[in-house]
C-alpha cells in the first residue's frame, strides 16, 4: 500500500464518503486533510484497488454496490470495511482510550447542548474538568461506536448545556487530537508525523 491509499483511507475512517466528495477541488477542506492531487481517473484506479484489496465498499442509495468504482454511472457512497478499518489502525496507530466524539447543537443564540463520549471514564472527567462543567451525569454506552466500522465494549458519555461564552473549544481540540497519529501540514510531500 502506498500512502496515497492511507490517505483515502483516512478520508473515510470517521464517516463514508460520496465519490464527489472524494474528487472535489476542496477535498482539503471537506476532509481537513492534505489533498490527494489525483486526477479523477487516476483517483478512481487507486478506489479500484482499494475495492478489490477489500478495503473499502461502495453504496448507492442504500444499496451495497459489487462493482468497482470505475464501473459505477452515478455518485456513490464509499465506507471502510472491517479490512479498510484495520489496515487504517495499522497505520494511524489509534489510542481508543484517548478518542473523544463531541457533538454540539445549538439550542438557541447562547446556549449549546454538548455531548461527550469516550472509552475512558478518568479521561471524560479530565475533560469536563478542563471545561468547567462541575455537576453532570455520566452514562455507560454498552456496546460502542466510536466511529462507524469500530465496535468497542463499553465507553462513557455526558450531556450537558454551556453558555457559548463560557465554551473554550480550543479545550476539545487539545484532547480530540493526542488519539492518532496526524497528517504533516507543514512538509512539502504526503508525510505523517512522527
Amino acid at each position: 500500500m502506498k500512502l496515497l491509499h492511507y490517505l483515502i483511507l483516512d478520508y473515510l475512517h470517521e464517516l463514508p464518503a460520496k465519490f464527489s466528495q472524494l474528487i472535489s477541488v476542496d477535498v482539503d477542506i471537506i476532509f481537513n486533510m492534505p489533498k490527494h492531487e489525483l486526477s479523477k481517473p487516476d483517483l478512481l484506479l487507486q478506489l479500484d484497488f482499494m475495492f478489490e484489496s477489500e478495503y473499502i465498499n461502495l453504496k448507492c442509495k442504500n444499496n451495497d454496490i459489487n462493482k468497482k468504482p470505475s464501473d459505477q454511472k452515478f455518485d456513490f457512497e464509499i465506507y471502510l470495511t472491517n479490512l479498510g478499518g484495520k489496515v487504517w489502525e495499522e497505520a494511524f496507530k489509534p489510542n481508543w482510550n484517548q478518542f473523544v466524539l463531541v457533538e454540539q447543537d445549538y439550542l438557541d443564540k447562547k446556549n449549546i447542548n454538548i455531548k461527550i463520549a469516550t472509552i475512558n471514564l478518568s479521561y471524560l472527567y479530565l475533560i469536563l474538568n478542563s471545561l468547567g462543567v462541575k455537576e453532570n451525569k455520566i452514562h455507560k454506552l454498552s456496546p460502542w461506536h466510536p466511529v462507524y466500522w469500530k465496535l468497542i465494549k463499553e465507553a462513557y458519555s455526558s450531556n450537558f448545556v454551556i453558555n457559548e461564552d463560557d465554551f473554550n473549544e480550543d479545550v476539545l481540540l487539545k484532547y480530540g487530537e493526542k488519539w492518532r497519529k496526524q497528517w504533516d501540514f507543514n512538509a512539502s510531500q504526503l508525510r505523517l508525523k512522527e
